[in-house]
């Protein structure tokens, strides 16, 4: 949600990711490529599997 209380537009996100990462000198990757390494994160720290798809 942004400060008006509205929800805040995919291509929002996908146009001011890259700025964000560059920004603070951070490898480019993409917002959603965010998913796959929080899931294989949490995979190691022993959540299960089950609990990761109702993430």
């Amino acid at each position: 949600m942004d400060k008006l209380g509205q929800r805040i537009k995919q291509v929002y996100i996908t146009l001011h990711f890259p700025i964000v990462l560059e920004k603070h000198e951070m490898r480019r990757i993409r917002f959603h490529e965010l998913r796959h390494s929080c899931a294989s994160l949490l995979l190691a720290n022993g959540v299960s599997s089950l609990k990761l798809l109702n993430i």
